[in-house]
């Protein structure tokens, strides 16, 4: 009796089609999931494009030239845009007036901050209270942070910014072509002054170099569609510390799609090293005797007399909120260049 024919079940190409029918199973049923858990009264969402089937609205995240494709977006569906990708729902808001309507006068609703796979785990933001969700962890940093920089103590910065002034206006003197590295340099010193009592150098700071680093990160992190990791039903990806993995499937940086975690771990390296290195800084001044007042300083002084010491997790706290200061007011910076940079080249045109 001749032999029947042996089917190669082992074959890559089979194997490929099986996995992939299981992934699609699998982001159709977290999908359904998601969608009943976040809308299980089934209300309508507010407009946008007409989502693919499993895919969602993944081809109408812009890749490049975000502001020209969302802005398209706007004129064609209005203040408020959804988009859905791979169950991930996505809501983009396009007014002043609707942006307080959401979160001021209804925060207790709307104004948490979701979780990133991107910015939180692989690129450590998470210690930032601007990244935290609500909760107790978040109202003590925050309750740090407004300790200095409340109104009623503003006036103690303001002889380090009246000094930066006069710096600032002796380089305008010197050399009026360079007004926007002058602004630079002057915004940058007030913070570092008035953060960690760190005088920053003329040219070429490392502070400055690094936090400029870490928040270009942060910024191209943050851009929906910039990494589709944060898309995945499932984060097929480790945490960048090698002991502790999301799951069991590591995903190598040389498999195609996966180069997002070489760009984390170097942005990785940056935010750690904008948190540390200032505040490490500002305590080797406090402790021998150095420090200027400054933010560090102060919290650290007052923590002092109302504890009768230290505690580790005191020292945690001081850092995060002073790295916190650090990073905001280094975006807020990089807003002002930009808009002066488009202001120069405007009046060039």
């Amino acid at each position: 009796m001749p032999s029947l024919p042996m089917v190669a079940l082992a074959s890559p190409g089979i194997y490929g089609v099986i996995w992939l029918a299981l992934f699609a199973l699998f982001c159709l049923y977290k999908r359904y999931q998601d969608h009943q858990r976040a809308n299980p009264n089934g209300l309508p969402y507010p407009p946008g494009p007409r989502p693919l089937p499993l895919l969602g609205n993944l081809f109408d995240l812009a890749r490049k030239d975000e502001i020209a494709a969302y802005l398209r977006l706007y004129h064609k569906y209005g203040d408020l845009v959804f988009l859905s990708v791979l169950g991930k729902n996505v809501l983009f808001v396009n007014s002043f007036r609707v942006a307080n309507d959401l979160f001021e006068k209804r925060s207790a609703n709307y104004s948490d901050r979701g979780h990133s796979t991107m910015l939180h785990e692989l690129m450590g933001w998470d210690w930032t209270f601007g990244h935290m969700p609500y909760g107790e962890r978040w109202k003590a940093h925050r309750r740090m942070f407004h300790r200095q920089f409340q109104q009623s103590v503003a006036p103690v910065h303001w002889p380090t910014q009246r000094k930066e002034a006069h710096s600032l206006l002796r380089s305008l003197l010197d050399s009026p072509q360079e007004l926007i590295e002058h602004l630079r340099h002057n915004a940058a010193s007030v913070i570092m002054n008035v953060t960690y009592g760190i005088q920053i150098a003329p040219k070429n700071d490392r502070y400055i170099e690094i936090a400029e680093k870490a928040l270009a990160g942060m910024a191209e992190a943050a851009n929906p569609g910039a990494f589709f990791v944060e898309f995945l039903p499932f984060r097929a990806c480790v945490l960048l510390d090698t002991d502790v993995m999301t799951t069991d499937l590591k995903v190598q940086e040389w498999v195609p799609g996966a180069g997002f975690q070489r760009k984390a771990r170097e942005w990785k390296a940056a935010v750690y090293e904008m948190r540390d290195a200032p505040f490490e800084a500002a305590m080797r001044a406090i402790k021998d005797g150095t420090a200027l007042p400054n933010f560090v300083s102060n919290i650290v002084s007052s923590l002092e007399t109302e504890s009768k010491g230290l505690l580790e997790q005191d020292l945690e706290l001081v850092k995060a909120c002073a790295g916190m200061s650090y990073a905001g007011m280094f975006a807020w910076l990089s807003i002002l260049s930009e808009v002066l940079t488009r202001h120069q080249l405007g009046q060039k045109a």
